[in-house]
């Protein structure tokens, strides 16, 4: 599996890639990241105004056109608006077996909250989102496009 990790600041972008600075869209030969944003579009969700510390992972995984992995912290209620277009957010206690090898061991305890979908938006996406307990909440978003 190859992982590229981006995080944005502000308006600025940086790409941190082995030891080298590239803008998003990666190096020559591998996918192109779009921005937080446009992941998030693509998959039919948006990004709160409010997220901060924004991280997107792409993840080259079998059967997937496109694999992303976001995580930010945002207002409670911006990230619990992220779950509307799925029905809204319920309790999560678990992370659904096609989401943990992009979104890693994460802990969902109790309070923890999210949603899980698929959607044909352009494709067939699986959508997942992960909202840890607090305000403002640590997000954790699984997007990944079925080539099937």
């Amino acid at each position: 599996m190859t992982v590229r990790t981006f995080f944005v600041i502000g308006a600025l972008a940086l790409t941190l890639s082995a030891c080298s600075m590239l803008p998003f869209g990666g190096d020559e030969g591998t996918e192109d990241v779009p921005s937080p944003g446009d992941a998030m579009q693509q998959a039919g969700l948006e990004l709160p105004a409010g997220a901060e510390g924004v991280r997107i992972t792409s993840a080259d995984l079998p059967d997937r056109r496109h694999a992303w992995a976001l995580t930010f912290t945002a207002p409670r209620e911006q990230a619990e608006a992220i779950c509307e277009p799925m029905g809204g957010a319920g309790r999560q206690s678990f992370v659904p077996k096609m989401h943990q090898e992009l979104l890693g061991d994460l802990d969902a305890g109790p309070e923890t909250r999210g949603c899980s979908a698929s959607t044909g938006n352009g494709g067939l996406w699986g959508r997942f989102v992960l909202i840890e307990p607090g305000d403002p909440a640590t997000v954790h978003v699984s997007l990944q496009q079925l080539t099937r």
